[in-house]
């Protein structure tokens, strides 16, 4: 660590990456008290599931099959967290705690 610059850490990319996201609650803390709409959950749920798939496929066409479903499940995912706190559904606060978690593994499984 140098004093400097404090804690630095590079991002995890491609299956690490996507597999450390999924790892934490897609409620974070600035949801305390918020129900996540369901939609958003399976969604993130079933985009776990592709990583995992694409994980043990490779790079076959399975594997890649895999990896487009999850990046359109996040995109669905993201744009139906944003829906939601348009109609102040979900405050605005858990509303991007949410999509700074989906946002992650998103450009991660992109590399």
């Amino acid at each position: 660590m140098d004093p400097s610059t404090g804690c630095v850490h590079t991002p995890l990319g491609g299956v690490a990456g996507v597999t450390c996201s999924c790892a934490q609650p897609l409620a974070p803390a600035a949801c305390s008290g918020e129900p996540v709409p369901p939609i958003v959950g399976r969604l993130f749920d079933r985009a776990c599931h592709k990583a995992q798939l694409a994980a043990k496929a490779g790079q076959s066409r399975r594997g890649q099959r895999a990896w487009r479903h999850l990046l359109r499940d996040l995109h669905r995912a993201a744009r139906r967290t944003g829906r939601a706190a348009h109609r102040r559904q979900l405050s605005a606060d858990c509303a991007q705690a949410i999509l700074q978690q989906l946002g992650v593994p998103r450009l991660s499984a992109a590399q």
